[in-house]
């Protein structure tokens, strides 16, 4: 399907996309003409601002997101429902510091309040589609959108209320009120290791890596890696991508970027990953799958054991699904003691007895599997500049029609007049074509590039090679 649209002497026709008419260059929202002052308490002290996410607390009240701490804004969705309460929840958030970011996935991100409670008070943040409930914020934002992606911040990240024209930490037994406007400063932790790496046997070690080289022993594992389960959100979330931080939880994707089409032209199972969950809650008489990594606590010799292994309150940053500068945190793999390499894409079901198999299949001819994964790495990776800004890009522009892209897609520049003598295509702000002289076509093959979205911009020159107009829009790639 093609469609055409005239500007100012440059018509796009797009030939394989379905596209419907866009505002162009829409002027970001406005926030204070300088940046809002902040207080942030001395545990965050040597933290790096990645940047700042605002929620407006009642109907229809903005969700923006600054990159100038708080001197601009640009909305990337809606409140559908405000809260007007907190929630109390397992004390398993009782790790995590009072007014920070305690838990985030692919559908929901989760506050802990301060309070002086025996149990945790959470306000959580949800994607669209959640029914309302105590300390419940409901968003227009969907599950696996940028809030829940590629823009989530942190766990530790603060929380801070804005007050006449001033921010500060949240109020001890602070509950939401209709008209609170909430900020997220999204925090790069000096505390967040470079690297976790977990021996996949039992009583295997757990151990934090820095970037100096030293390392600190965080937990044992009590069960290993030894099978595939599906889990939501993992549906073709990329394989090592980590979709969840959570205190009872860390989600990792074995699933790949590629839809799998069987024989009669059938999609696949497209979900495929692992839990790595805490032991001591976890083993009291229940049976666990071969997709659960089990970490116990440890300590040094005469220290106290705590009742449950750091690795789970870590800020480790997961912002994923953004093919730009770097990849993001992630977590790579040893088979059979070699090198570290890439996850393999691994579908579930898998169980303990096909686990081997399935992996040695999918590595391809050549290789053989005695032992299987032997173990795992988390990755973790502080996201650049250039991977936040282009993340707001795709949030703000907006998606034009309902297709997705798959295999080669032609794209056409029609030139009407003279002043446009070249047209540049560019793919997230890579230039991946410049033509001087008709035909204005690129061939976009998608298979060479991950699914989801994806920024498509082309640009008109003069003579000069000055530009004239351009055209951005947000499309979806799903082969």
């Amino acid at each position: 399907m093609s469609c055409r649209r005239w500007l100012s002497g440059l018509a796009l026709l797009l030939v394989g996309l379905a596209l419907l008419p866009m505002a162009i260059g829409t002027p970001p929202a406005r926030g204070a003409p300088t940046p809002v002052p902040m207080a942030i308490g001395s545990r965050d002290a040597g933290s790096t601002e990645l940047f700042r996410i605002r929620l407006v607390n009642r109907a229809r009240g903005p969700i923006a997101v600054s990159l100038d701490a708080g001197e601009t804004w640009e909305v990337i969705g809606r409140i559908v429902q405000p809260a007007t309460a907190l929630a109390t929840v397992t004390s398993l958030y009782e790790d995590q510091g009072a007014g920070t970011v305690a838990g985030v996935d692919a559908e929901t991100l989760a506050i802990r309040a301060p309070s002086l409670a025996d149990e945790p008070r959470i306000l959580t943040l949800a994607a669209t589609g959640a029914r309302a409930a105590p300390g419940l914020l409901v968003t227009d934002i969907p599950a696996g959108g940028p809030l829940f992606r590629s823009l989530t911040p942190p766990c530790g990240s603060q929380m801070l209320l804005q007050k006449d024209g001033q921010l500060a930490p949240l109020p001890l037994e602070y509950q939401p009120r209709i008209g609170d406007t909430l900020v997220i400063v999204a925090l790069h932790s000096p505390a967040c290791p470079e690297a976790i790496v977990i021996e996949n046997k039992e009583e295997g070690e757990v151990t934090a890596l820095t970037a100096a080289g030293q390392s600190r022993l965080i937990g044992r594992v009590r069960q290993p890696l030894r099978g595939v389960g599906r889990y939501p959100g993992t549906d073709r979330a990329g394989a090592g991508a980590v979709v969840g931080w959570q205190p009872l939880m860390v989600l990792v994707s074995t699933a790949g970027w590629r839809r799998r089409v069987g024989p009669d032209g059938n999609l696949l199972e497209g979900k495929g990953g692992f839990i790595i969950q805490p032991a001591e809650p976890m083993l009291r008489g229940a049976t666990h799958a071969a997709s659960q990594v089990l970490i116990e606590s440890t300590a040094e010799p005469g220290e106290p054991r705590p009742a449950r292994s750091p690795l789970f309150s870590l800020p480790v940053p997961i912002s994923r699904g953004i093919p730009t500068d770097e990849a993001p945190t992630r977590v790579e793999v040893r088979i059979d003691d070699g090198p570290w390499e890439p996850m393999p894409d691994l579908r579930g079901p898998i169980g303990e007895s096909e686990f081997r198999a399935r992996l040695a299949a999918q590595l391809g001819e050549g290789r053989t599997v005695q032992t299987g994964i032997t173990h795992l790495r988390i990755v973790c990776c502080k996201p650049s500049p250039a991977l936040i800004r282009h993340a707001l890009k795709l949030a703000t522009t907006p998606r034009l029609g309902d297709a997705v892209q798959r295999g080669r897609v032609t794209i056409n520049a029609k030139v009407a007049g003279e002043e446009i003598r070249a047209v540049g295509f560019c793919l997230n702000g890579d230039l991946r074509s410049l033509i001087n002289q008709p035909p204005f076509s690129w061939v976009w093959d998608t298979t060479t590039t991950p699914n989801g979205n994806h920024l498509l911009e082309i640009r008109g020159y003069n003579e000069q090679h000055v530009l004239i107009q351009s055209v951005k829009m947000r499309v979806v790639v799903d082969n």
